[in-house]
């Protein structure tokens, strides 16, 4: 089953990707503000991605090289990689997610996706060097570290279940999710004017900081590191290397590789629908920086966008893209 969604996710990926590349990416610099912080906090937090990405990457590598085929957490690493490529959906059908064009980035391949309503949602600015490392970096490292956890709580309480791990796990990456992402949003690195301020952290305003978010977010990291902890007696993960038997270690490997891709893109790609559904309910958008916008829909202060009106605004119409 799992092998099956990665395939279909891969294909899927494969299209979009190689109709964008083809269709000469670009980068957005027209809004672009080097006298802000936010530019000088995006270059520091994009070292920072590719160093863990590298030592990621590295690790991977080494721990294949001593078991003499490809490991479970290089699976890990690719799967983490393969869900990137969904990061910029969450605008799939109105734009409800704001990067600054202040990071290294390229225009969305969503505006070459096939099934994408949103006419315009090529026009975000994806901050592909944060969002790679972040993807190959972060969400394996969270793992890791998630595992080291439930290992030491194991360790305490012997008679612990799988059930409370995975509680404790997801409530400690939830409220570390909010303690990073906090000042993200107030440094106008990003926003989220796409959701109704009653479900903010942060109140209202511009830098609105939705509770689902950290929801998700804790969602994801939790799921892949239960797919890494939950084992049966060989050793093999109960989630996604439970596949018939096969005379071929190489079918094998394909197998448990594509069932965890598979999980990885149905966690974000679930998690992603989620914040695409809150923009039905957005409240009225607040004044943001023009490096934010990237003239995205009509935000306070522009008028005559290709997207028109915001979600959440007088007069808000979901304008359709021909499909697919």
């Amino acid at each position: 089953m799992l092998a099956g969604l990665g395939s279909v996710f891969l294909v899927w990926q494969v299209w979009t990707l190689t109709a964008w590349l083809l269709d000469h990416p670009h980068q957005i610099t027209q809004f672009r503000d080097p006298n802000t912080a936010s530019f000088w906090i995006a270059r520091v937090l994009e070292v920072i991605g590719v160093i863990v990405a590298v030592l990621v990457i590295r690790y991977a590598v080494q721990d294949c090289r001593r078991a003499g085929r490809l490991t479970f957490d290089a699976k890990l690493v690719i799967a983490a990689l393969s869900a990137a490529w969904l990061d910029p959906t969450v605008n799939a059908m109105a734009p409800v997610w704001f990067y600054s064009s202040n990071f290294v980035n390229l225009n969305a391949w969503t505006g070459n996706m096939p099934f994408i309503i949103n006419p315009d949602a090529g026009r975000l600015p994806e901050p592909v060097l944060l969002i790679a490392s972040f993807y190959l970096g972060m969400f394996p490292v969270l793992a890791f570290l998630l595992n080291r956890g439930m290992r030491f709580l194991q360790r305490r309480n012997p008679d612990i279940s799988a059930v409370k791990l995975m509680a404790v796990s997801f409530v400690t990456v939830m409220v570390g999710g909010i303690a990073f992402s906090i000042p993200m949003y107030f440094l106008r690195l990003v926003a989220a004017p796409g959701s109704p301020e009653v479900l903010s952290v942060t109140g209202g305003g511009a830098t609105r900081y939705p509770i689902l978010e950290p929801v998700i977010f804790a969602s994801i990291s939790t799921g892949l590191a239960m797919a890494r902890w939950l084992k049966d007696d060989r050793g093999n993960s109960l989630v996604v290397e439970q596949h018939p038997p096969t005379r071929s270690p190489l079918r094998a490997q394909v197998i448990s590789l594509l069932a965890l891709i598979g999980l990885a893109n149905i966690l974000l790609f679930a998690a992603n629908s989620l914040i695409v559904m809150q923009g039905f309910f957005a409240s009225p958008y607040n004044e943001m920086p023009a490096h934010l916008v990237n003239e995205m829909c009509d935000a306070p202060g522009y008028t005559d966008t290709v997207y028109g009106p915001c979600p959440g605004s007088p007069g808000f119409k979901m304008p359709i893209r021909e499909l697919p």
